[in-house]
């Protein structure tokens, strides 16, 4: 009988491989028949959010031939202070203007008031010396750098126009004698 348990159990062991292999063949021919990819594990998507560049709060301020930052991002009591001690000025009225000639009102602000509402960040900025007469009516503006005429010699006419209540007229003049030059030319080549 022990050899019918032997033999039994050969049998159960032939018959146990006969099936794994019959597995195995139909996982082959599987194999075969459509090839595996590897599992696709999706990329991941990386969002970046767009450059952000960081405020502006600087101006720079003609000194002749040199220029220095200035933060505007400050109250006017603090910018007067820092204009007197960088122009060396003795008095608190001057007046800031870029180099289009438009004055930007530095005297309309109380102290308290920022000033970076009269500034465009990045521009250059020409210090002024203020002219008044007694009443208090401006009559004069001239920049306050030495050798002014050297490095911004069309400023005179432009701070001319931009005081209120007189037009001098050198620079309308001299945009209007270029006009009627470049009619002239225009006329000579009909």
């Amino acid at each position: 009988m022990e050899s019918q348990g032997d033999s039994a159990t050969s049998f159960q062991k032939t018959r146990s491989q006969s099936v794994s292999h019959a597995s195995d063949q139909s996982v082959e021919s599987e194999e075969k028949s459509a090839p595996l990819e590897p599992a696709k594990t999706p990329e991941p998507v990386v969002v970046e959010p767009p450059y952000v560049a960081p405020p502006i709060n600087f101006i720079l301020i003609s000194l002749g031939a040199k220029s220095v930052p200035a933060n505007i991002k400050c109250r006017k009591a603090n910018f007067i202070d820092f204009m007197k001690k960088l122009c060396n000025f003795k008095s608190d009225e001057f007046e800031m203007c870029d180099l289009q000639g438009r004055l930007v009102g530095l005297l309309e602000l109380t102290d308290n008031q920022f000033v970076d509402s009269l500034f465009k960040a990045g521009q250059m900025y020409v210090p002024c010396e203020l002219y008044k007469r007694v009443g208090g009516l401006l009559i004069e503006v001239r920049p306050c750098i030495p050798n002014w005429q050297v490095h911004h010699p069309e400023l005179a006419a432009l701070l001319d126009n931009s005081i209120p209540g007189t037009q001098k007229g050198t620079a309308q003049s001299s945009k209007h004698t270029l006009d009627s030059k470049a009619k002239e030319v225009k006329d000579n080549f009909k």
